[in-house]
């Protein structure tokens, strides 16, 4: 059957076996011993079979970079709007625009700042 380099598990310098190797080793006879608890309907085999076949299987899938360490699933939200429609911003767009009313420099440059944050224009440059 299969033989397993006794020595270590990294890399052996006598038998040239590799980490994926054993992995790929174990994945085998498990998989061929889950087959055969399920032909004989042993439930409870088959489920710590399933468990094991799945824990060798993302190990693998990490040695060989198939499952990176990284989230593979990231949720982007784009609270702009949210927090741009809330009453206390209503408010301060409100405020700005009654204490910059003597100024229109200032009035021009809060206005465009206000629609840069909302999205609905181009950040411009002075």
């Amino acid at each position: 059957m299969f033989q397993l380099c006794p020595l270590r598990v990294n890399l052996c310098p006598f038998c040239r076996v590799t980490p994926l190797d054993h992995f790929n080793v174990v994945r085998s006879v498990t998989m061929q011993q889950l087959l055969s608890a399920a032909a004989v309907g042993d439930r409870h085999a088959v489920a710590n079979l399933s468990r094991a076949v799945i824990e060798t299987l993302r190990e693998r899938g990490k040695l060989t970079g198939e499952i990176l360490q990284t989230p593979t699933i990231q949720n982007v939200t784009n609270n702009v709007q949210v927090l741009m429609s809330l009453p206390f911003m209503t408010e301060l767009q409100r405020m700005l625009l009654e204490r910059l009313q003597p100024f229109p420099a200032a009035l021009e440059a809060a206005l465009d700042g206000l629609q840069e944050l909302e999205g609905t224009c181009t950040p411009t440059r002075p």
